[in-house]
């Protein structure tokens, strides 16, 4: 099993769909998981109860939900998630991760948060 994870909101189509892209278009030379937020019953198997928590607050911080990556304990979400999945893409997709990383995190969760707020109108 790989320790880095990507939880998406399950139940959203626009999630989903970029999960079913992120898979697409995956290096083959790291490896993601992606799982569902709302299978409560796998990330018990999946995670400790102190992840779990931390998991926990994370998405109860974010006000309209968030995606979540944990990768080697650590755990990001809203646009730093987002943008670290760039690591786990094919060579043209990671080149963007510096140009997107240097924006400030204010900035970029508001762009996130834009998004998320109008995620079921996306799709």
């Amino acid at each position: 099993m790989s320790d880095d994870v990507l939880l998406i909101d399950g139940d959203c189509n626009f999630c989903n769909s970029i999960a079913r892209w992120i898979d697409k278009n995956k290096s083959e030379l790291k490896t993601i998981e992606i799982l569902p937020q709302n299978d409560k019953e796998l990330l018990k198997i999946r995670f400790s109860k102190e992840e779990l928590v931390l998991i926990e607050r994370k998405m109860k911080q974010a006000k309209y939900g968030t995606v979540v990556l944990t990768k080697g304990g650590k755990i990001t979400s809203e646009s730093s998630a987002g943008i670290r999945v760039l690591l786990y893409l094919k060579w043209y997709w990671k080149m963007w991760f510096p140009v997107l990383w240097v924006i400030p995190k204010p900035v970029r969760n508001w762009g996130y948060r834009r998004i998320a707020k109008h995620r079921n109108r996306i799709s």
